[in-house]
């Protein structure tokens, strides 16, 4: 049995007592259960998951075998991703007084791992609407602030040997040496034969690159790409976009994807955010601030703490973004107050201005690149959504906004890896990782709600 524990009274408020009938064992005494086990039954007893019945094959009324109750498995399997136990080893677990006890006394005997796969492929189909009854469940004690989010990216390795990856670069790397194998006079029949294989299944590998429409593929997991993690080496893996909400730094949405870099990942995820949240702002690293994010979130309404991606030279102090445009977008003004008319160009999108006499400036060394007058060409939507951004994050509550990135972003991310033991996933493909990742953050998120609500707790003791 759990060692006997103190629980805040937000904890004894939402405990259910249940009694189970056993000659030995009657009941079960809220000390003797971990505060993550209380708040897993009381968080799965309060969503409704009627749309698991969909998935039960058999029931009573037919005279078949009822499933097990996948309300109560989805209690077992969130205990053992929070306790790091592996489904396998579950059964060990599942000791009489125990917290899994507890979570699993609707089953009339303990699911094994058959049981549990049948479950999680059906869970991979509903986990995103359960996530979004979470993030209900966790608004009915706590208010969020979900106008203003945060947003970070982060690589997760997946579940395949980052040896056994398919890149693009290899495939010509292999096709050049096979080439020249095959076509060396004074190569073997053998040698040759192996030649013909190699480049016969360089082929494939290659169409295989064109249906997925992307540069790396793995050949465990064909989902995951190439991708370069925090400490520089190349790996297998996903890109897990993360957002959080103001108040507390709890994550309101999660997406995985293949895509890279950051910027293409979270291109994918704005309409989502703009349906589901009244955003007002949004607040992330240099790597989102790409022209195409400033102009859409610009024309969303959106303030972005965003410090932009200037493309400088960085032998140049003076750049195309030093610039300011005028009111009525005729004409650019540069960093010495003098004037740059429109002139015509041939690029698509884009404006060009052109300055008429430089010669005598103070800072032409600075700016020019050998030409007689400088000449800027822009296109002028991204150009204003970058001047936004760059006034909107250098306010005095930009600012503030920014300061707090690091600790809203990096912490869930943290306990995620580290303490939940999930920087490597254990699943093969997008959507089953989705469903991990989804309920990673659920977790993350039942363990802060029951942080919040026990320092609330105490402040109102205190007053």
């Amino acid at each position: 049995m759990t060692k006997s524990q103190s629980h805040s009274t937000w904890l004894r408020s939402i405990y259910q007592p249940k009694e189970f009938q056993s000659v030995i064992f009657t009941g079960f005494e809220l000390n003797s259960l971990s505060p993550m086990c209380i708040i897993i039954n009381d968080f799965v007893d309060s969503i409704d998951l009627s749309f698991f019945d969909d998935y039960y094959k058999a029931n009573r009324k037919t005279g078949g075998r009822p499933n097990y109750n996948y309300g109560t498995l989805f209690k077992i399997y969130l205990y053992a991703l929070y306790e790091r136990i592996s489904i396998r080893s579950l059964n060990r677990f599942f000791t009489l007084g125990s917290n899994l006890h507890y979570l699993a006394q609707e089953l009339s005997d303990f699911p094994d791992h058959t049981t549990f796969s049948k479950f999680l492929n059906i869970l991979d189909l509903l986990i995103d609407r359960i996530f979004d009854l979470s993030i209900g469940y966790i608004c009915g004690y706590i208010e969020l602030d979900l106008a203003n989010l945060y947003c970070d990216g982060t690589v997760f390795e997946a579940h395949n040997n980052r040896h056994k990856i398919i890149t693009d670069a290899n495939i010509e790397r292999s096709n050049k040496k096979w080439s020249n194998v095959l076509n060396d006079e004074s190569s073997s029949e053998e040698s040759r034969d192996l030649a013909k294989q190699k480049l016969a299944l360089n082929e494939e590998r290659t169409i295989k690159l064109i249906e997925y429409e992307r540069t790396s593929y793995g050949r465990t997991d064909n989902d995951s790409v190439i991708l370069k993690d925090k400490n520089g080496s190349f790996i297998a893996g996903y890109n897990v976009q993360l957002v959080e909400e103001n108040k507390y730094g709890l994550i309101v949405f999660a997406r995985i994807s293949n895509k890279n870099p950051d910027s293409a990942a979270f291109l994918e995820m704005v309409p989502y955010l703009l349906k589901t949240y009244d955003v007002e702002s949004i607040t992330m690293d240099t790597g989102y601030g790409t022209p195409e994010i400033l102009s859409l979130l610009v024309a969303a309404d959106i303030l972005p703490y965003i410090k932009a991606l200037k493309n400088e030279n960085a032998n140049k102090k003076i750049t195309d973004n030093s610039f300011e445009l005028s009111e009525n977008n005729d004409c650019l003004i540069c960093p010495m107050g003098q004037t740059l008319e429109r002139v015509e160009t041939k690029m698509e999108g884009k404006t060009a201005f052109k300055a008429t006499n430089c010669q005598l400036c103070d800072i032409k060394a600075k700016c020019l690149d050998g030409t007689k007058n400088k000449r800027v060409t822009i296109n002028i939507e991204e150009f204003m959504a970058f001047k936004i951004a760059e006034a909107t994050v250098n306010s005095v509550e930009g600012k503030d906004m920014y300061s707090h990135r690091g600790n809203k972003c990096e912490s869930p991310n943290g306990f995620i890896k580290y303490n939940l033991n999930g920087k490597k996933l254990k699943r093969v493909g997008l959507v089953k990782n989705n469903t991990t990742i989804k309920i990673y953050c659920i977790l993350n998120n039942l363990r802060r709600l029951i942080s919040i609500k026990s320092a609330l707790q105490k402040v109102n003791v205190t007053c």
